[in-house]
């Protein structure tokens, strides 16, 4: 439709469900998405999207977007009720590979913990990450999902404890209360709940 209606306009505008689904698109594969749109339709340019995505400095940890969009969400909250969430533990892989990034003349994809980098020895930190650790922070009563990653390499029930201690902190003094961790059964999730627990975990 929005083909219809920008037909042979200078500056066409675009619907929230467009501009959605060519993010997604862009996202999957980046040549597609500029072959599509030079060649065969009129989507909306890389400028235009990124002004609906945003920018990001690839912080990890509880950043300052994050702190944000907690505060954005509290007070949007009119209950404490609404205040309860719970939150989700998850590990994804990544490829090993050192990035160069122009905007904060650094390079990344390094080991990143945030303020819980202290943990880590010198030689752990100078080692590249191999998988993401992902913590997101789901509304019971409210409707908000909120992610928080770190960029770790072979994480330890020891070290994944910490990590949740951490992101239960800072939730807390944010306004918000966890009541619940959620996570599978992988055998590094076990040690980690066993810890937390003091060795009693519970179902």
């Amino acid at each position: 439709m929005d083909e219809v209606l920008n037909y042979k306009l200078k500056k066409p505008k675009w619907c929230e469900t467009t501009i959605r689904h060519c993010v997604i698109l862009r996202s999957l594969s980046t040549k597609s998405y500029e072959y599509i749109w030079t060649e065969l339709l009129a989507f909306p340019c890389r400028t235009t999207l990124q002004r609906y995505m945003g920018t990001t400095a690839r912080e990890v940890g509880f950043s300052e977007l994050v702190k944000q969009r907690l505060n954005t969400e509290i007070k949007c909250l009119g209950t404490e009720q609404a205040k309860i969430c719970s939150l989700i533990i998850d590990e994804l892989r990544i490829k090993q590979r050192l990035e160069y990034h122009k905007q904060r003349d650094a390079f990344l994809e390094d080991i990143d913990m945030g303020a819980l980098n202290q943990v880590l020895s010198d030689s752990e930190r100078s080692e590249l990450a191999n998988s993401l650790l992902c913590f997101l922070i789901c509304g019971l009563h409210g409707r908000f999902l909120i992610p928080v990653g770190f960029v770790a390499r072979s994480c330890t029930g020891k070290l994944l404890a910490q990590t949740t201690k951490h992101v239960i902190k800072k939730t807390k003094e944010m306004g918000f209360e966890i009541v619940r961790v959620l996570t599978d059964n992988h055998k590094i999730n076990v040690a980690a709940m066993e810890i937390l627990s003091s060795g009693q975990p519970n179902t």
